[in-house]
C-alpha cells in the first residue's frame, strides 16, 4: 500500500512542484512527504534539476547577448578603421605632401581596406538583401570608375601621340580640372559609403559588396590622381595606367566575390538556425 501511495505521488510531484496541482492534491502530497524520506529526496532531486535547467537557460541567453554585443563592436571598430584610412589618405593627398610614399602604400591600404570590409561582414545578420536604390547606387559608383578609366586612357593616347592639346585645353591646364573632377568624385563616393554603412548598421541590410565597390572606386581616382603628379617618362605612362586600373579592378573583384559568398554562408547558417528553433 505504501508502495502503491509512493508511485501516485511521484507522478503528482512535477504538478505540485509546478503549483498546478488543487489544493487537496497538494496537502495530500505534504502529508505523505512528512513521513516517507524516499518521496522527499524525489522532490529535492526535481527541483535541483529544475534550477540547474533555468540557470543554463540564463546562462546561454546572457552568452548570446554577449556575443552580439562583441560583434556589433567588432563591426563598429572595423568601419571606424575604415573611416580612419581613408580620412588619413584624403589629408595626405589634400596637402599634396608623400606622393612618393603614399603612392606605395595605397594599393596595401586598399587590400586592408577590403579585408576589414570582409571580417565584419563575418555573422552580420543582414535580414534583407539590397534594394533598389542599393543597386542604383552600385551603378553610379561603377559609372564613376568607368568615368576616369576613359578619360585617363584617353589622357595617355594623346600624350603618346605628342598631342599639345587635351578636351581643347594644353596640358599644363588639363591637371588641376581633372584634380577638381577627382576632388567630387571622392566626395560622393564618401557619400555613397556614408550610405551604404546606415543601410548595414541600421537597415540591417547585406551590403558589403557595394562597401567593397564604394572603396575601390575611391582607390581608383585617388592613385589615378597621384599617376598625374608622378608621372614622368612618355613611354612608361601606358603602362603604369594599366597596372594601376587591372590591380584596383583585381582587388575590388576578389572582395566583392569574398563579400558575396559571406553574405550566402550568413543567410544559409540564419536559416538553419531558423529550422532548429521551428523544431
Amino acid at each position: 500500500m505504501d508502495k502503491m501511495n509512493c508511485d501516485i505521488i511521484s507522478d503528482l510531484v512535477p504538478s505540485y512542484l509546478d503549483g498546478i496541482c488543487t489544493k487537496a492534491t497538494k496537502q495530500c502530497v505534504e502529508e505523505h512527504l512528512k513521513s516517507c524520506d524516499k518521496c522527499r529526496q524525489l522532490v529535492t532531486f526535481y527541483r535541483e534539476q529544475s534550477l540547474s535547467g533555468k540557470n543554463m537557460e540564463q546562462k546561454g541567453v546572457d552568452g548570446l547577448k554577449k556575443i552580439k554585443s562583441l560583434l556589433k563592436f567588432q563591426r563598429l571598430a572595423y568601419y571606424l578603421t575604415l573611416g580612419g584610412i581613408l580620412l588619413l589618405i584624403l589629408w595626405m593627398l589634400l596637402v599634396k605632401k608623400f606622393y612618393y610614399f603614399t603612392g606605395s602604400v595605397l594599393p596595401i591600404l586598399h587590400v586592408v581596406c577590403i579585408c576589414a570590409t570582409l571580417i565584419s561582414g563575418i555573422g552580420h545578420k543582414g535580414k534583407k538583401g539590397p534594394g533598389v536604390t542599393d543597386y542604383l547606387s552600385g551603378a553610379v559608383s561603377l559609372g564613376i570608375d568607368i568615368y576616369f578609366t576613359v578619360i585617363f586612357f584617353h589622357l595617355v593616347s594623346r600624350i603618346h601621340g605628342e598631342a599639345e592639346t587635351v578636351f581643347g585645353m594644353s596640358l599644363h591646364e588639363i591637371g588641376p580640372f581633372l584634380e577638381k573632377q577627382i576632388i567630387a568624385a571622392i566626395i560622393l563616393q564618401g557619400i555613397l559609403i556614408v550610405r551604404t554603412l546606415n543601410n548595414i548598421l541600421h537597415r540591417e541590410r547585406a551590403c558589403n559588396w557595394l562597401l567593397c565597390l564604394n572603396l575601390s572606386g575611391i582607390f581608383l581616382v585617388l592613385r589615378f590622381n597621384l599617376w598625374m603628379y608622378m608621372m614622368s617618362e612618355r613611354e612608361t605612362l601606358l603602362r603604369v595606367i594599366v597596372s594601376i586600373t587591372v590591380s584596383t579592378a583585381v582587388i575590388a573583384l576578389l572582395g566583392i566575390a569574398a563579400s558575396l559568398i559571406i553574405a550566402w554562408y550568413n543567410r544559409r547558417a540564419r536559416s538553419r538556425n531558423d529550422c532548429e528553433e521551428c523544431k
